[in-house]
């Protein structure tokens, strides 16, 4: 860069350079810097270097020789003491040992550290070494270049915009850098930005299972209980299950107590859910991660008495709980893996280790249910005033002679099951694009596109997916012993002909029952031995 100034110009007067580092929006296609004509290619900034400073080397000045002129060797160039590290904090004067002759001090061509390459050793630079102008080790920066593990990984991205990252990945002092800061929001339940993981969900590898469809394994967080039966050291075996502490884990306790992390943070997670370790009235039961922040004054939902001060609803009844309960952002999460007192360790520190064991069950943790045992006692009642709701009961007819009449059922019931199709819905076979080609592929099958269902007395259509909404998603094969069902979405509907066609990775689809998971609605009259899926065992006991 070269430009020029008038000789009268002071040096130290003009204002320090900003360096950026562009490319092309799109590589492949020539620049075109007008937005307003067709393929507009502009250069975007990806990187810069702030306050470069002016070395003067102006001999001499129209009033004599220039008293403020830097001997070539002082001159010294300016580098990051790690790569990643552009804050101008981060930014020093480069001072390589032994220093250069005739010639600025500078590091190009080789590391940034004051050693010469000839004397690192392991292509690791002394950290200790005086004057030390590098960082050692690096802190290193989340890069998730592969498909996500779960949407904890998530937790990893940054907030701001990519030129804004090595700004903001370390802060801080040169003396006490504060790495990580890029990261977003989403311990910052005022943001809200949180919520949004509850509508985001990594394609399960599971033979059989697709975005949209059933996800096998799922556990309920809240039903975790102490199985030790000592209150003072519990942990759970299916929580000790669903962690799966390997070596390859940090979370791993060792092979003496390989769960030892993972009963800790069970503990602790016990202890804040259900404070007497069974269910009581002082339990906060976890929520998923939709559900905004309340107020501590709103009367629908009252803070729980023992911690008054504690919203109700917010981002501590959910999976990133802080460990300190009180919703600050800067706390430990309560699934976080803890990092050992006085620990100097980048990786220990590092927030992706410690969100290792959130992000690993994250797939796998639900708050709800929906298998149930349900118990269902009849009785009949005198009824002493039925103008107010609910209705209020006198005594239990004929009970004061022992005749009383009592009729109680038990169930099994599987919501997973409910179904939004009536249960003789079917399709004529699956006609591929390419049969015998690469999977998944397109193909088309004869079905009913709309009616009316029976139990219901509602209508229902298939729909296709268009530029705004998803397409309906069919089932095809539920529940298949043969592990051929298959969840697709509808990309186009002929309702003259019945046609339906979608992206099939199954190619076995020969003709059978297909359907829609859902919640159907309310029966016009509900039987649960016409619902055997829903309800697999259903006994009237007297």
């Amino acid at each position: 860069m070269v430009y020029q100034v008038p000789n009268t110009t002071n040096p130290d007067a003009i204002a320090a350079h900003s360096i950026l580092l562009r490319r092309l929006a799109c590589p492949h296609l020539p620049p075109q810097l007008d937005p307003t004509q067709p393929n507009y290619n502009p250069y975007i900034t990806v990187d810069y270097l702030d306050t470069v400073p002016i070395q003067d080397a102006v001999k001499f000045l129209p009033g004599g020789a220039n008293a403020n002129l830097i001997a070539t060797a002082t001159r010294a160039s300016i580098g990051r003491r790690e790569p990643f590290a552009a804050a101008p904090a981060q930014i020093v004067a480069q001072v390589p040992n032994p220093a250069l002759t005739l010639q600025p001090q500078h590091t190009m061509f080789r590391h940034n550290g004051v050693e010469p390459t000839s004397a690192v050793v392991n292509n690791n630079p002394d950290p200790k070494a005086a004057g030390q102008t590098l960082q050692i080790p690096f802190h290193w920066l989340t890069h998730l270049n592969r498909q996500l593990v779960s949407p904890g990984e998530l937790l990893q991205v940054s907030g701001y915009k990519p030129h804004e990252l090595t700004h903001q990945f370390i802060t801080g002092t040169l003396a006490a850098p504060v790495p990580y800061n890029h990261r977003a929001p989403w311990f910052d339940q005022t943001s809200r930005l949180y919520r949004a993981l509850e509508l985001l969900e990594t394609g399960d590898r599971a033979a059989g299972m697709s975005v949209g469809g059933r996800l096998a394994g799922k556990m309920n967080i809240n039903m975790f209980w102490n199985d030790s039966g000592n209150a003072a050291q519990p942990f759970s075996l299916p929580f000790r299950a669903l962690c799966d502490a390997q070596s390859a884990n940090n979370f791993y306790g060792g092979a003496a107590a390989p769960d030892a992390t993972v009963d800790a943070i069970f503990a602790k997670m016990l202890a804040w859910r259900s404070p007497n370790g069974t269910p009581g009235p002082d339990d906060r039961p976890f929520l998923g991660l939709a559900p905004g922040l309340s107020s501590t004054a709103d009367p629908q939902y009252p803070p729980v008495a023992s911690t008054p001060t504690i919203p109700r609803i917010g981002i501590d009844r959910t999976l990133l709980a802080s460990a300190s309960g009180d919703g600050n952002p800067a706390s430990p999460r309560l699934f976080g893996v803890p990092v050992p007192a006085g620990s100097t360790d980048p990786n220990q520190l590092h927030p992706y280790q410690q969100s290792a064991l959130m992000t690993k069950i994250f797939s796998n943790v639900t708050t709800r249910s929906n298998c149930f045992a349900v118990y269902i006692t009849v009785g009949f009642f005198e009824v002493n005033d039925d103008t107010v709701r609910p209705v209020r009961l006198g005594a239990e007819l004929n009970r004061s002679e022992n005749r009383h009449v009592r009729h109680r059922m038990f169930a099994l019931v599987d919501r997973t099951n409910m179904t939004s199709l009536p249960n003789n819905t079917f399709y004529g076979g699956v006609n591929l694009t390419n049969p015998g080609g690469p999977l998944p592929q397109q193909g088309t099958t004869n079905m009913s596109t709309s009616g009316v269902d029976p139990r219901t007395g509602r209508a229902w259509q298939i729909q296709a997916r268009t530029a705004t909404q998803r397409g309906t998603l069919l089932v095809f094969d539920p529940n298949d012993p043969g592990g051929n069902e298959e969840t697709v979405e509808v990309l186009a509907v002929d309702p003259v002909n019945n046609i339906i066609t979608a992206n099939f990775l199954n190619p076995n689809h020969g003709g059978g029952s297909v359907t829609i998971r859902g919640n159907p609605g309310p029966w016009t009259r509900y039987d649960p031995r016409q619902d055997a899926a829903v309800v697999p065992y259903f006994s009237i006991i007297d």
